[in-house]
């Protein structure tokens, strides 16, 4: 059976806030916001792992500063191997990066819940979309990349 982890975050805000609770009328209401995470996986060996982000072309500065972060951290706590990510970005518009690099063997499962890295992957999320290729073959994809050097 699959676990599954729940992250409850918390805040007061005054009454009359746009919170969306059915509890508006009261002095104070309690937002809450729920995270789901089923990463119960941990890896027993080193892991390449590609993550693709289709990002949102108003936020692609602000993610391109994030990304520039996210492999150093993960390597400064010993998630990854010190080998450097591949980085790519799409040649055309909208922007999809592409950031190759490998976890180190029991690296995944820690970092999906240290408070040093949950931030950065939160702030990205706030950053990407959901898109539908519809130029390609169905149920494949030939996208075109450059690499791309960031310095944090």
């Amino acid at each position: 059976m699959a676990q599954i982890r729940l992250m409850v975050e918390a805040e007061v805000r005054p009454a009359g806030s746009e919170c969306g609770c059915a509890a508006a009328t009261l002095l104070t209401c309690l937002a809450i916001r729920l995270t789901l995470s089923n990463v119960t996986y941990n890896n027993e060996d080193r892991q390449l792992c590609i993550w693709t982000y289709q990002v949102r072309p108003e936020a692609e500065q602000e993610f391109v500063g994030l990304l520039a972060r996210h492999w150093p951290t993960l390597r400064e706590l010993g998630f990854v191997t010190d080998d450097p990510p591949m980085r790519l970005r799409s040649t055309e518009d909208p922007p999809v990066y592409v950031e190759i690099m490998t976890f180190e063997a029991a690296g995944m499962r820690p970092a999906h819940d240290h408070p040093d890295v949950i931030p950065i992957w939160e702030k990205m999320k706030a950053l990407v979309e959901n898109r539908v290729e519809d130029r390609n073959v169905a149920e494949m994809s030939f996208p075109f990349y450059r690499a791309v050097e960031l310095s944090a």
